[in-house]
């Protein structure tokens, strides 16, 4: 599984592999062997430290790959790879970011920092933090330890740059524990427009694939899904809309039967407000309890 990490110069990053079949990871687990190419400004370990050289060249971003390995020739190997990049960031300047708990397998969670500092944020609850700008790295206990469905990405290893407004998505219900990181920087709002962005929590149906509609309160969901496939941990970039109400229809994509799919599930009502950027979050882990969080970005 690729995914790109962040880092700054000088900095450090434990990675870690597991072997699952089925979902579920493997008892005992295999050792792994870690590798490391593509750029001299990384180091790695045995055990999958990574660091960063202090001396990395500012005026230039590099990337390297690392591979964890397992398995021999007669009972098959299997590889791993991440990627990882160095960032030149100004470290110590002010940044601002966003905690907001979106996640219902659980009533509050703790937002960790590396070096300590806990922040507890009720489910729907929104804590604004003043930060600093250059590494940054967070994780959620309450995720690192769920053990029903995969993990996605149960923390945030990466960087803050000056002046930056990031937010930070717990999302899932029970399943898919996730932590989205979105930045909150937008092009400037059209006149007599809004422009809004969606991301999926929710877990109900959470067995079939869904599709969303956006429309006018009432209208049917008819033609070309405007989310198609959109399941949780699930992101869009801003769209420009018009003010003022609109439903947003939850249909299935694929459903158990042929009959079944472009079926409508749950209609949420959500609204834009003129001249302003927003975040819609799909919440719930039942068909009962879905519905739209607005949270009105910087």
């Amino acid at each position: 599984y690729s995914q790109l990490k962040e880092m700054a110069p000088n900095d450090t990053l434990q990675l870690s592999a597991v072997l699952v079949r089925s979902s579920t990871p493997v008892t005992p687990q295999p050792p792994f062997t870690w590798q490391i190419s593509g750029s001299p400004a990384f180091s790695l370990s045995p055990n999958g430290l990574l660091t960063t050289s202090k001396d990395f060249d500012p005026a230039q971003t590099t990337r390297a790959t690392v591979t964890a390995t397992t398995g021999t020739v007669g009972t098959g190997i299997l590889v791993a790879s991440t990627i990882v990049e160095v960032r030149p960031v100004q470290a110590g300047l002010p940044a601002y970011t966003r905690f907001i708990n979106t996640y219902y397998g659980a009533p509050d969670l703790t937002f960790v920092t590396r070096d300590g500092r806990r922040t507890v944020v009720p489910r729907s609850g929104i804590v604004e933090k003043d930060e600093l700008s250059g590494a940054y790295h967070l994780t959620i206990p309450e995720f690192v330890s769920a053990t029903s469905g995969p993990q996605y990405a149960t923390g945030f290893d990466g960087v803050l740059t000056p002046g930056s407004y990031s937010t930070f998505y717990a999302v899932g219900a029970g399943r898919y524990p996730s932590v989205i990181p979105m930045s909150d920087a937008h092009e400037p709002v059209p006149q007599g427009k809004a422009l809004v962005r969606f991301i999926s929590s929710t877990t109900a149906y959470a067995d079939w694939t869904n599709n969303f509609f956006i429309v006018a309160p009432g209208a049917l969901a008819i033609g070309v899904a405007d989310l198609c496939y959109f399941d949780t941990p699930g992101f869009t970039s801003y769209m420009v809309r018009d003010p003022g109400d609109f439903d947003l229809v939850m249909t299935l994509a694929i459903g158990p039967t042929s009959s079944s799919a472009n079926q409508e599930i749950v209609r949420m009502r959500g609204h834009a407000v003129a001249g302003t950027a927003m975040t819609f979050v799909i919440m719930g882990d039942d068909l009962s309890n879905v519905h739209l969080m607005g949270v009105t970005d910087h």
